[in-house]
């Protein structure tokens, strides 16, 4: 007769499944439940292995979308190496310094601790690692008759790798527009998400004279010096500021 047998005598299929499917009837023999056991812990161990080979990667993609909450802003280097422009490097220096120690978010190196790295040229990773922070910013003015050319750039120290750099061209007398300009876009850079208040706090000028402001500037710059001879012509300076604006505070 035709066809398979639905009842009876098993055929040579038959006895090829139940060899196929049968359990193991020895010890230590091997059967469908263990080799598909063995191959699944094998998957297992690959898929672990590029998760871990993957993590680095999604561990830098995930730090560079977190906000940078420590800062160093290091001296401006006064390019022409003229000692009469020298005031102005430092002093812009300071304003950022002061300007982006006014955000809550950012904790940002004073003033006394950074310009201990003037004139050095360090590695600002090797200084952002000294001073146990996330980011430092380093940058070179130089002074052409009434125009000033400021390049900065910023480094994330985690990652030893540039996050920004932009270079400015301002007229002395738009010196607040510059300050202004270099720490709102650090702040950007940094990802700080900042408040109407905080974005009025780095826009806070306390005088609108910028002859009163390069002399107080330059006020700062001799009492900086700490000796009796220099504090004295700060003083002189400081006043020459005010003789300008008689309603700015900070000189």
């Amino acid at each position: 007769m035709c066809g398979s047998p639905l009842g009876g005598e098993a055929t040579a299929h038959d006895d090829a499944s139940a060899t196929l499917f049968k359990l193991p009837t020895r010890a230590g023999e091997e059967g469908p439940t263990e080799i598909l056991g063995d191959s699944a812990s094998a998957s297992v161990s690959t898929s672990s292995q590029l998760t871990r080979q993957l993590s680095p990667a999604r561990r830098r993609r995930a730090a560079l979308k977190r906000p940078i909450d420590s800062l160093a802003v290091l001296p401006l280097a006064n390019g022409a190496e003229d000692p009469q422009a020298e005031y102005l490097s430092d002093g812009i220096t300071e304003s950022i310094i002061n300007a982006l120690s006014q955000l809550p978010k950012l904790r940002v190196v004073p003033r006394t601790t950074v310009f201990r790295y003037k004139g050095r040229g360090d590695d600002p990773v090797a200084v952002g690692r000294e001073l146990d922070v996330r980011a430092v910013m380093t940058g070179r003015m130089l002074q052409i008759g009434d125009l000033l050319v400021i390049s900065a750039e910023l480094v994330d120290v985690a990652m030893e790798s540039q996050i920004w750099g932009e270079q400015y061209r301002h007229r002395l007398e738009d010196i607040f527009v510059l300050q202004e300009r270099i720490s709102r876009e650090i702040s950007e850079r940094l990802r700080l998400r900042l408040t109407g208040e905080e974005k009025r706090r780095l826009e806070k000028r306390y005088t609108e004279n910028t002859a009163a402001y390069q002399l107080y500037l330059r006020g700062r710059y001799c009492l900086n010096k700490r000796s009796t001879e220099w504090i004295r012509r700060g003083i002189e300076h400081f006043q020459q500021a005010i003789d300008l604006d008689p309603a700015y505070a900070l000189a």
